[in-house]
């Protein structure tokens, strides 16, 4: 099993490595002069399980991840995973005017092409899971942000949207403190 980062997510990447205890893909990027993406991977991981880590945000990010994602499949990695710390568009996940796209649902369909699974960090809403054509999970850092805040004394936590609402409840049942 190897880990590659992204650039968008390189710090997220060398952490998991290490708590997997399984090494990090030796890799190049670079981007050219008209800003086009450069990668190679350096070591083999034919019939590997190869986890990519990045973020779809901006959208240069999302390119560099398909790009990564083909890098894997053409070196013949034997499964991929996708780990999305954020999932960028995951707030269009419904047509809110006719002629709107379901930006989401592009999002998914695309980078589910060269991926076997895909795990997003705390979506916008859960049910966008359901727009992947593959095995598709979410887990929640509310927990770990919560016990962080606890030791700063946090006195509320407050919900940008109602969307966030049940996110802020649950970060204000860890540090014992109200939410709005």
């Amino acid at each position: 099993m190897y880990v590659i980062g992204g650039s968008a997510s390189k710090n997220i990447a060398v952490d998991l490595a290490k708590i997997l205890k399984v090494p990090l893909a030796k890799t190049v990027s670079k981007r050219f002069p008209d800003n086009e993406f450069y990668f190679r991977i350096l070591d083999d991981v034919s019939n590997d399980h190869v986890i990519i880590v990045q973020t779809t945000y901006p959208d240069p990010s999302i390119l560099e991840l398909f790009i990564i994602q083909n890098a894997v499949k053409e070196a013949k990695a034997k499964k991929v995973t996708v780990i999305i710390p954020y999932f960028g568009y995951a707030r269009q996940d419904t047509k809110f005017q006719e002629g709107e796209p379901i930006s989401a649902k592009a999002m998914a369909r695309i980078i589910g092409l060269n991926s076997d699974k895909v795990i997003t960090l705390d979506p916008h809403k859960e049910h966008i899971l359901d727009f992947f054509a593959i095995s598709a999970h979410s887990c929640s850092a509310i927990p770990e942000i919560a016990k962080f805040l606890k030791k700063k004394k946090i006195d509320m936590i407050l919900a940008p949207d109602k969307g966030a609402l049940v996110r802020a409840k649950n970060a204000s049942e860890i540090i014992g403190c109200v939410y709005d």
